[in-house]
């Protein structure tokens, strides 16, 4: 078992994997279009590894791109095929329900789960991201604000940037404008 950069469990991964999806969390809260490399070399390293190919099933299903989509489904049914979900660690496995919801075209539950996730695992930056973009493309106004609000004290100076854009599409352009004041890495530019 090895830790992510937010001090998760996870499974299945070797070290260099971890490198590799750690980076391909960056990339993704940075919306930099390495995530797709990123999240291929963690695959490359350890394709039964649970996190990144939830990752890569996040990242072809919540796109606008029908082929993408297709080819989600498939990499992720064959994951499926070849693990265990028993001996997958409870976020792993409420990860894998949630995506597999998507899969099932069920948004709002999709949605539900990622929530439970962040409830229980507020540095989960994965679930934060995935529900945020779940949250958009449902028009849950509320959640798009509340999701990432709600996990906000377990950040210590890291992923604020993701609160002041959650923020301000929610018309809380003054919160987000001095949470962002207050914090070094909402002005960032990477």
């Amino acid at each position: 078992m090895t830790n992510d950069q937010h001090g998760l469990a996870m499974t299945g991964a070797g070290a260099a994997a971890v490198r590799h999806y750690d980076r391909a969390i960056d990339e993704l809260l940075h919306l930099r279009v390495e995530v797709d490399a990123e999240t291929n070399a963690a695959l490359a390293e350890s394709p039964d590894f649970p996190m990144g190919n939830v990752l890569a099933a996040y990242l072809g299903l919540l796109t606008t791109d029908v082929e993408d989509a297709r080819a989600a489904r498939e990499r992720f049914s064959v994951f499926l095929r070849r693990v265990d979900e028993a001996s997958l660690l409870p976020r792993e496995r409420a990860h894998v329900a949630a995506v597999g919801a998507l899969l099932g075209g069920d948004w709002l539950t999709c949605g539900r789960l990622l929530g439970e996730i962040t409830v229980e695992h507020p540095r989960d930056a994965l679930a934060l991201a995935a529900g945020h973009q779940v949250d958009f493309f449902t028009g849950d106004a509320r959640s798009l604000r509340d999701r990432i609000g709600g996990a906000l004290n377990a950040w210590r100076g890291t992923g604020i940037s993701a609160m002041c854009w959650a923020c301000t599409p929610s018309a809380s352009r003054r919160r987000a404008t001095t949470t962002g004041r207050r914090r070094s890495d909402c002005g960032r530019s990477s």
